[in-house]
């Protein structure tokens, strides 16, 4: 229950850096999330719940900013998040 009400939240804050970022209510993106260690099972369990709220094609959990040309956003309690709009 506690994993589920941290994904939740998670979408929340995802849902207002898409905002922020200026993309569309329908754009999808591409998303790399990195969490602390002892979150990362809860992501792991929540990744399809997450990925399909925020609309996101692809969703990895490591490192942010690894993979994709875009700087990493700092979300807190040690969250890091890095996405794009995906071309189409």
């Amino acid at each position: 229950l506690e994993a589920e009400g941290w994904a939740r939240d998670l979408i929340r804050e995802l849902q207002d850096l898409r905002k922020s970022s200026g993309l569309e209510v329908s754009d999808r993106i591409e998303v790399t999330l990195e969490v602390p260690a002892e979150r990362s099972a809860w992501a792991e369990r929540h990744r399809d719940l997450i990925a399909g709220e925020i609309l996101a094609t692809t969703l990895e959990i490591g490192e942010a900013g690894q993979n994709m040309r875009t700087p990493a956003t700092d979300l807190g309690d040690g969250v890091r998040v890095s996405l794009k709009k995906t071309a189409g």
